[in-house]
């Protein structure tokens, strides 16, 4: 029924035919975009918009419309897409030696909109330069036992961190990490470091001692691996006399 005012005094009434379903939604407040959904059937109560951002705060509404025209909008919905792991690595890492077996590594932030999602820290990988210690290319595999290893640093404005427990005077690779609920980034440009120098950590191999004289002897020894060689300026000799105590020899320095 259509209500049609003719003057003051009266109106004209007529009837028309009633309005057709519903054929178009329009999704309002989607970022700083309206999307339309055009429906080919009144039936469809549910729709899924795409090309949203990760952990990104969202305001809905909904209105109808037909051939008439379109219904006011509904309540405003407000929704959080989830997260994805961060699509951005740590910048301006840097890597320096400081104590022998230590490597200090730095880093800032990757920029905010690659975070997709709270960022909740960093893990540090790195791995040992050349195989049996050796020292090798920057292609190299990880080293011997302990060679290679992880460390976790939360908070997102964490930006340091020592690693220790490495091997004095190696080469070793090391790369940054961004992490949220979703999982780890990217891994930062892969950088290279050699640990300070530091005092031999083996001793010589296959000593052995032969008499030449009665009055002489010859000490011979093994050179230590290439790897714990490097800078060795030369050998220290000690000895001393035994004497016999109850039966027994022992060592008198």
């Amino acid at each position: 029924m259509t209500r049609v005012v003719m003057n003051v005094r009266y109106v004209r009434l007529s009837d028309t035919e009633p309005p057709a379903a519903p054929r178009q939604l329009r999704l309002g407040g989607v970022g700083a975009r309206w999307v339309r959904l055009l429906l080919d059937s009144e039936d469809i109560l549910s729709a899924t918009l795409e090309g949203l951002r990760p952990a990104g705060a969202y305001t809905l509404r909904l209105t109808s419309a037909n051939h008439v025209g379109q219904s006011p909008h509904s309540d405003p919905l407000m929704f959080t897409t989830l997260e994805e792991a961060p699509t951005g690595s740590p910048q301006n890492v840097r890597v320096r030696a400081s104590t022998p077996g230590e490597l200090h590594v730095s880093w800032s932030a990757p920029s905010q909109d690659s975070w997709n999602g709270e960022l909740l820290g960093y893990v540090v990988s790195w791995r040992e330069l050349g195989g049996d210690g050796e020292m090798g290319d920057e292609d190299g595999g990880a080293g011997g036992a302990g060679g290679a290893g992880t460390a976790a640093v939360r908070g997102w404005s964490s930006a340091e961190l020592t690693v220790a427990g490495l091997r004095s005077f190696t080469r070793y690779a090391l790369t940054a990490r961004a992490y949220n609920r979703a999982g780890a980034g990217p891994h930062s440009p892969t950088l290279y470091a050699t640990t300070a120098d530091g005092v031999p950590e083996v001793g010589p191999r296959g000593v052995a001692c032969e008499a030449l004289s009665a009055r002489s002897l010859r000490v011979r020894w093994a050179p230590l691996p290439a790897s714990h060689a490097h800078a060795l300026r030369g050998y220290d000799l000690h000895y001393a006399p035994l004497h016999a105590a109850s039966g027994l020899y022992a060592n008198k320095f």
